[in-house]
């Protein structure tokens, strides 16, 4: 777990573990809460929070991806085989060594998914409060609100994939260009939860003081 802070900056790092390149799978989740009470005069509260980010390694098999721009050995050696020529087999394992550039690039294909659930309850009140000259009087007031509340959860997920981008061997160059795809959010259809509280009515409050239960 790391904070929104250190997402971007953990993209810029990578390592090499077990013959495979170790680059960082993040995800991120949103959530948007609004809430309508029908006493609410100025209209409905947003309550806006980001869970902490996960953060995962991925492994990626990066010689598998960059083999189509070597020269298996077993080459020289069959080359050696047929030409018998130590100077000549020297030359070419020369020119496969010493003009070769691969450039590998990591890509995030970004997911986003979001789910929006609707709840509706009954929001039932007790405030305990003084009144009247000086609060000379206490006395205890009741409220009942019907309150809808509107989750709206979005889900960020960056998978990283590795690709060539540009590769020169002693047998071939050419560079790769990629096209950025932009598709649609994978939306969940509105979800009505329709709970059924039921929370029991709890005791008076002190003086000063409020509660409140969900039926």
């Amino acid at each position: 777990m790391v904070n929104a802070r250190n997402v971007a900056n953990i993209k810029d790092y990578f390592t090499i573990k077990d013959g495979n390149l170790i680059v960082a799978k993040t995800k991120t989740v949103d959530k948007n809460i609004v809430t309508s009470r029908d006493d609410d005069v100025l209209g409905p509260s947003t309550d806006k929070s980001r869970e902490p980010n996960v953060i995962e390694t991925v492994p990626i098999d990066y010689k598998s991806i960059i083999s189509q721009y070597t020269t298996p050995i077993s080459f020289f050696i069959e080359l050696g085989t047929v030409t018998r020529n130590p100077e000549f087999l020297e030359k070419v394992a020369d020119l496969a060594k010493n003009n070769a550039r691969i450039e590998l690039t990591i890509i995030d294909t970004i997911e986003t998914e979001t789910t929006t659930q609707v709840d509706q309850f009954k929001l039932n009140g007790k405030i305990s409060e003084r009144y009247g000259a000086h609060g000379a009087y206490e006395q205890e007031r009741t409220t009942s609100n019907d309150v809808t509340q509107t989750t709206t959860i979005t889900t960020t997920t960056a998978t990283p994939r590795l690709v060539v981008t540009y590769a020169r061997t002693w047998f071939c160059e050419q560079t790769i260009n990629y096209t950025k795809m932009l598709t649609n959010p994978q939306i969940s259809p509105l979800e009505n939860l329709g709970y059924i509280y039921n929370e029991p009515e709890p005791a008076t409050p002190p003086l000063g003081s409020s509660v409140y239960w969900r039926v």
